[in-house]
């Protein structure tokens, strides 16, 4: 099944983007960027079923507070599930978290650098909020700090062995280029 999720990434506490590409949006983005509580609850009115939400701040080096308090603010505010995109060193991390209100988080190297550890963190909260990014570029997986390299396909035949039932497919080829997807890309690795 494939579910649309409507996203933002915050920096510094701002809506970095959320809409891209269709004329007359560059006023929302000015009206909202400052304040995503709003955008989130835009979103639910829309009857979004989820929101995503990447935190840059962590992603580019910073620490996992830059922004948590504020997401999870973001996360009372709204009465639908939120999402959590960010570089979780370890799995206490996941488990804090979780435990502080936001439903889903997504892992990325953790997965492949503490198995173990990830598989006990699925089995105490379900499969259903933990999911996994899978970010591609020319059918390699990137990890955003580190030198490693694995196939894609290996990465998700892992990921599925692993137990993992929610898996997010990032194309850095196709990412916010207005292209759409590339359907070989899926069909490739699913």
């Amino acid at each position: 099944m494939l579910l649309v999720i409507p996203a933002m990434a915050l920096h510094h506490g701002k809506c970095t983007f959320f809409v891209k590409g269709e004329t007359g949006t560059e006023e929302t983005y000015f009206q909202y960027s400052d304040q995503p509580d709003k955008l989130c609850k835009l979103w639910r009115r829309e009857n979004a079923k989820t929101i995503h939400i990447t935190d840059l701040d962590v992603l580019f080096g910073g620490k996992n507070e830059s922004n948590l308090e504020q997401i999870l603010s973001l996360s009372k505010a709204v009465d639908i599930p939120i999402q959590l995109l960010t570089e979780f060193k370890s799995v206490d991390e996941c488990i804090n978290v979780l435990n502080s209100g936001i439903y889903r988080v997504i892992l990325f190297d953790l997965a492949y650098r503490n198995p173990d550890a990830v598989k006990e963190l699925m089995w105490q909260f379900t499969p259903s909020r933990i999911a996994f990014l899978v970010n591609c570029l020319d059918g390699k997986i990137r990890f955003w700090n580190s030198e490693f390299v694995i196939s894609d396909i290996d990465y998700v035949n892992y990921l599925k062995d692993l137990g993992a039932t929610r898996i997010i497919v990032r194309d850095e080829a196709h990412f916010d280029s207005l292209e759409g997807i590339d359907v070989e890309l899926l069909k490739r690795i699913r």
